[in-house]
């Protein structure tokens, strides 16, 4: 009998200790899910980014009341189609309520991505803010994507925007543009971002991320931030 007890004892210790392990795995999942969650959902806490400002590369008037951030590479078929075709339709439909920012995110797939984002920030050195977005609009128009860019075609594209050529040139081959863009890759990363274009859109303290070339979304949360109080 004595035995039988002991045994029964054993095996008792053993359930409760199993239903602990599953019960500490129910909470570990739980809170994995909880986290998804308020990542999708734009929580906060879980997407960091510094804070835009008169130096970002904006499209819009900078104080409207939606800030969509979009994480884009030079070389990227999607990126390519955001900027020719979403940005515009949704800058056409929400007009001054929204706002664009450009940072850069080259993917290491691209290494020619990230002497383009060297090359959109000399324009930038050269003629400001317009520069850049004409260089950035020329980039696109030309480039087939994926990596097929002639970099050679980087100070002709200058001379066509009316950038002067020797000065361009120098300030691509110094390399001192580079930290700007490491910046924005690394803000990006901090952000979540895994793939371009990802766009980080700013309602208030509330941002949603929306990855891809996904209009709809895109639209979607665009709607949400100007039917909240946020916007009134």
């Amino acid at each position: 009998m004595t035995d039988v007890r002991a045994r029964v004892a054993r095996m008792s210790l053993v359930a409760i200790a199993v239903a602990g392990v599953f019960g500490m795995m129910v909470v570990f999942f739980s809170g994995l899910g909880s986290a998804e969650k308020r990542r999708q959902k734009g929580d906060r806490s879980q997407m960091q980014l510094r804070a835009v400002t008169a130096e970002d590369h904006g499209i819009g008037q900078m104080d409207a009341p939606v800030t969509i951030v979009a994480y884009m590479d030079l070389e990227c078929p999607y990126c390519k189609r955001f900027h020719t075709g979403t940005m515009p339709h949704i800058q056409e439909e929400f007009g001054d309520n929204v706002v664009f920012v450009f940072r850069h995110f080259p993917l290491t797939r691209h290494p020619k991505a990230k002497t383009e984002a060297w090359a959109a920030e000399c324009a930038y050195e050269l003629g400001g803010h317009d520069a850049f977005w004409e260089y950035a609009d020329a980039i696109f128009a030309v480039t087939p994507s994926n990596n097929g860019l002639d970099l050679d075609l980087l100070p002709e594209i200058a001379a066509e925007i009316g950038l002067p050529v020797e000065e361009f040139v120098s300030c691509l081959d110094s390399g001192r543009t580079a930290e700007r863009v490491n910046m924005d890759y690394a803000d990006g990363s901090i952000a979540g971002v895994r793939v371009t274009p990802s766009a980080a859109v700013l309602c208030g303290d509330a941002r949603t991320m929306v990855a891809g070339n996904n209009y709809k979304q895109l639209k979607r949360a665009v709607e949400e931030c100007l039917s909240s109080e946020v916007a009134r």
